[in-house]
């Protein structure tokens, strides 16, 4: 023990290795495994994460992709789900291998890849979720200005991805190798944090606080425009309600109570959910980063159970891949009854993959033979057509 205690003596951060029966015949796996012990939280959270994320992104990628007609609506949910799949085929997989060998990083472009995806999928989120705010906002309190069609929207999409790429390539150079002192048997890991050559420069700290700043500026723009479109919708229901509603109420929202109850609102409130759910995943992350970043004795202060907090819910930024088709589940009814379709199909064997809408869908679309059932048939088509 006595020779254990004047070996470590020299460990000035990660006192807490002290409590592991560590000796002179101690190596860098052994002291990787005791780091790995203390990240098992971040590991099996984002496994659990991964998992949920995999399946319930393909479901909703294949059912929007084949069973619901072309709209903004559909548009918006491929590429939020497309974004949350590659984060869980390709970020999270690199994060989950990070935590269990956080001091053998063999191949820095392994990590600067890892990294500065995080960012682009993260951003190109964000961006994403302006887009849509946007289009919701036109939709509900400037109806009858020019609306985005389907190929703008999925140009605005592009776009976000590409603003981006350009935002989040400073840490492809910024990230790689950095080399920790283990303070034991002269050992050195290494770790996927700033590279060397960066971690004493100026540079992480301006890009770190260009990163807030644009995390405020989404978060400010988000709720505010949230915001008025919820306002927007309150100003909708109350007309239909009381139909002796004032002139300033028609002319907020002058689009029918009715559609908006069956059609729009309903989309509306489904992309208010996953905003509500990203901002909740992403903010927490964030500031849990910077002060990471930007204080170097942060993770020295930690102890080895505030180190598996920190470990642990750092990673919640990973929530919303996997809590996002649980909202689809809940507020789409097309998107659920779909789903309960093709499980009722495949336990019947009579379940077919061809792109095909479903019946409801294609009765919506059928022409009315009287007025009557024009009234009911547009009921229809406003329920399950989302836009």
């Amino acid at each position: 023990m006595e020779s254990n205690v004047t070996m470590l003596t020299v460990v000035a951060c990660h006192k807490w290795l002290l409590d592991f029966s560590f000796d002179n015949n101690t190596n860098l796996e052994d002291v990787n495994d005791a780091f790995m012990t203390r990240n098992i939280g971040g590991i099996v959270l984002i496994g659990i994460l991964t998992t949920f994320g995999i399946l319930g992104n393909s479901l909703v990628l294949w059912i929007y992709l084949m069973r619901f007609r072309q709209s903004n609506y559909r548009t918006y949910i491929i590429w939020l789900s497309s974004l949350d799949m590659v984060n869980c085929i390709g970020v999270m997989p690199f994060y989950f291998i990070y935590l269990c060998f956080p001091l053998i990083m063999e191949s820095k472009y392994a990590c600067k890849i890892g990294r500065s995806g995080s960012y682009v999928i993260t951003l190109s989120s964000a961006l994403l979720l302006i887009v849509i705010a946007g289009d919701r906002y036109r939709k509900i309190c400037t109806p009858n200005k020019k609306q985005l069609s389907g190929k703008q929207a999925t140009k605005c999409c592009f776009i976000g991805l590409i603003m981006s790429v350009l935002l989040s390539w400073p840490t492809f150079v910024m990230f790689g190798k950095n080399a920790v002192e283990v303070g034991l048997n002269d050992l050195r890991g290494y770790r996927c944090l700033v590279a060397d050559e960066y971690a004493d420069s100026t540079y992480m700290k301006v890009f770190q606080v260009i990163m807030s700043t644009i995390a405020l500026t989404v978060t400010i723009t988000l709720t505010l425009m949230y915001s008025l479109i919820v306002k927007g919708l309150y100003r909708h229901r109350k007309y239909f309600i009381n139909a002796q509603g004032s002139i300033k109420s028609r002319e907020a929202c002058p689009i029918p109570a009715e559609m908006l109850d069956r059609s729009t609102r309903k989309s509306t409130m489904t992309l208010l959910a996953v905003t509500l759910c990203f901002i909740l995943s992403f903010l927490p992350h964030h500031v849990l980063a910077i002060a990471f970043f930007m204080n170097k004795t942060f993770e020295c202060s930690l102890g080895f159970s505030g180190g598996a907090a920190y470990y642990t819910f750092v990673w919640m930024v990973f929530f919303n891949t996997a809590a996002d088709p649980v909202i689809y589940g809940f507020s789409d009814k097309r998107f659920r009854y779909e789903l309960k379709r093709m499980c009722k199909g495949i336990r019947r064997g009579q379940w077919s993959f061809k792109a095909r809408r479903s019946e409801r869908s294609m009765r919506s679309q059928r022409s009315p033979k009287s007025p009557h059932s024009a009234k009911s048939i547009l009921g229809k088509r406003v329920h399950f057509s989302f836009e």
